[in-house]
């Protein structure tokens, strides 16, 4: 059968990302305001964004910028003409979000959920996102390893570093085009005249483009040292339902997921000039909370100089 190519196929290009993604094993770092680190410390869980409303917009269609607009980069490859066109109309569907132009399809963006960490423990610019102003504090949690224990028997998880290299990313883009348009090729009769192949074809294919999108990020973020866990297909669990949070008016879906608290092994806080305060009032949210070793966790405050 064709859909168990496209599942092998997949398997391969999963293992190729990671090949490139994990390559880092220390310590990530979750940034947060005030409000979202009390949360995250009673209730024992973080939370997974949907990726439609990230701060970026532009990163929903990331991917589809580098697909390119003529054949020609690809013309060593011999890609099939009529395969092009169809990933080209793909690509520019996403651009213009017009979605159902895919077959009515909803194999996009809507099925995954993102939760952001950084390489770095004192970073300005994540610093500034969290402090709105003078009187604001953000908090950063450092976590030993990525604390989320999943079941993969029901939910697709994965998680590693952000790749903003444009070489490694055209690179990965590269390797999915030219794989199926191997496997479009062997099977050419099957897909074009078989409505139900082609949606096959295409889903397995938008699949595998939105699994990479997740980890590809334009490289003007690279200070950012991005380390993202996602999980995605998550029809696949029923159990587990999106909430909603309002942010700047709009519903905001979002995922509760636990994390092992044993994974925290200190708290940030952003440049201040009440380090000691700050400190206090975070030993009290640990001590009403009651469900850490408190004494395992280092209170700290950021190394960069306070602002005037």
């Amino acid at each position: 059968m064709v859909s168990n190519k496209y599942e092998l196929l997949n398997h391969e290009l999963k293992q190729k990302l990671a090949s490139e993604k994990t390559q880092y094993h220390g310590p990530i770092y979750h940034y947060t305001s005030a409000e979202g680190l009390q949360g995250i410390i009673k209730d024992q869980k973080l939370w997974f964004s949907n990726t439609q409303f990230l701060n970026d917009s532009s990163e929903n269609n990331y991917i589809y910028n580098l697909f390119p607009e003529y054949p020609d980069k690809y013309s060593e490859k011999l890609l099939d003409e009529k395969y092009f066109n169809l990933i080209r109309e793909i690509a520019n569907s996403y651009l213009q979000n017009d979605f159902g132009k895919i077959d009515k399809s909803t194999w996009w963006a809507g099925h995954i959920f993102i939760a952001s960490f950084s390489k770095d423990s004192d970073n300005l610019n994540l610093w500034n996102y969290y402090t709105k102003s003078q009187n604001c504090t953000g908090f950063n949690i450092e976590f030993q390893y990525a604390p989320f224990k999943i079941n993969s028997r029901v939910l697709d998880y994965i998680h590693g570093e952000v790749i903003y290299d444009r070489q490694k990313q055209e690179k990965l883009l590269a390797n999915i085009i030219c794989k199926y348009n191997n496997v479009y090729k062997e099977n050419k009769s099957k897909i074009e005249k078989e409505p139900i192949e082609q949606q096959e074809f295409v889903k397995n294919f938008i699949d595998i483009i939105e699994l990479h999108n997740i980890f590809f990020k334009h490289p003007a973020y690279k200070d950012e040292q991005e380390y993202r866990c996602a999980i995605y297909n998550i029809t696949n669990y029923a159990g587990l339902l999106p909430k909603t949070r309002i942010v700047n008016g709009i519903f905001v879906p979002y995922l509760e997921i636990p994390y092992d608290n044993e994974s925290i092994t200190a708290i940030c806080s952003s440049p201040s000039n009440d380090d000691i305060l700050i400190k206090k009032s975070l030993e009290f949210l640990f001590f009403s909370t009651q469900k850490y070793n408190s004494h395992n966790i280092l209170l700290k405050e950021s190394k960069i100089p306070k602002r005037y």
